[in-house]
């Protein structure tokens, strides 16, 4: 029988919110919306996005407004490397499946999800470094219900735009930026349900928290993950599993030192993204 234990999440040990970040950041990618100007290229961080596995297709899982800033001739560049290292692919929109799912009204209520399907065939050296997070196969593991909120500890990845910063150049790139990435842990968030789209509501704590960022432009479109907890024979609290959970989308301006990030749930990724790429990618 599993023995259940309850931990704040102050009390998560540092090592273990950097195992989870770790494996999470294998995910990951930044959006670069790649311009050439009179010949000279220039790359503008558009958001986030999750490399993932859907009906059989590599795809990037993102923001619909992320999306938005996507136009010919553009070419979409993804920053691959959390390490330091300059690492990068690009694909001209030509080649790009840009499947914008939904988007509501109002930025803040959504929805705002969308799919980007890579070229199949030409991107064996992004699936070399990278992994892809097999939706189908983890959907299997909700045919009753999805898990409750409070088992584990939830990080939202990205990466934050306000650290852009020029970088000397390497080999045959004349133009680097460099950006920092962040895997921000959070108490469990809020859900809800529009009747199609299901939501989760992640509440920051800005009280004295000098290292985190005054805005979290840029992580639009990152992953949301639940990350299940065990602790060793040794008492070693380790990461076991971490879960996709979300899509982040908007965020609220800041009150009493404390604002929200508003991000799809589990239903909109494991039900109606599926469904969007058998209806209209796969029977097309």
């Amino acid at each position: 029988m599993t023995k259940i234990e309850k931990l704040s999440i102050t009390d998560l040990p540092a090592t273990t919110i950097d195992l989870a970040c770790d494996k999470i950041a294998s995910y990951t990618v930044a959006m670069n919306r790649m311009i050439s100007r009179s010949g000279i290229p220039e790359s503008q961080l558009v958001g986030t996005g999750t490399l993932v596995k859907v009906e059989g297709l590599d795809c990037i899982l993102t923001a619909d407004h992320v999306l938005e800033e996507f136009r010919e001739p553009d070419k979409m560049g993804l920053m691959s490397s959390f390490t330091g290292r300059p690492s990068g692919h690009e694909f001209p929109l030509s080649d790009l499946g840009l499947h914008r799912i939904a988007r509501g009204d109002t930025d803040e209520t959504g929805p705002d999800i969308a799919l980007v399907v890579l070229p199949q065939q030409s991107i064996a050296a992004l699936r070399s470094e990278k992994v892809f997070y097999n939706i189908n196969k983890h959907a299997k593991c909700f045919d009753n219900s999805y898990l409750p909120l409070d088992y584990g500890f939830w990080l939202n990845c990205g990466i934050v735009g306000e650290t852009e910063r020029e970088l000397p150049p390497d080999r045959n790139i004349v133009s680097l930026k460099g950006y920092e990435g962040l895997c921000g842990a959070s108490a469990n968030p809020k859900e809800s349900f529009d009747g199609v789209f299901d939501y989760l509501e992640v509440r920051i704590d800005l009280e004295g928290r000098a290292d985190l960022p005054s805005t979290f432009g840029g992580m639009s479109g990152g992953g949301l993950w639940q990350v299940l907890m065990r602790k060793t024979s040794e008492g070693k609290i380790e990461p076991e599993d971490w879960i996709l959970s979300g899509v982040t989308f908007y965020e609220s301006e800041v009150e009493r030192d404390k604002r929200h990030l508003r991000c799809h749930g589990r239903k909109s990724i494991y039900e109606r993204v599926p469904e969007y790429v058998r209806v209209n990618i796969k029977c097309a």
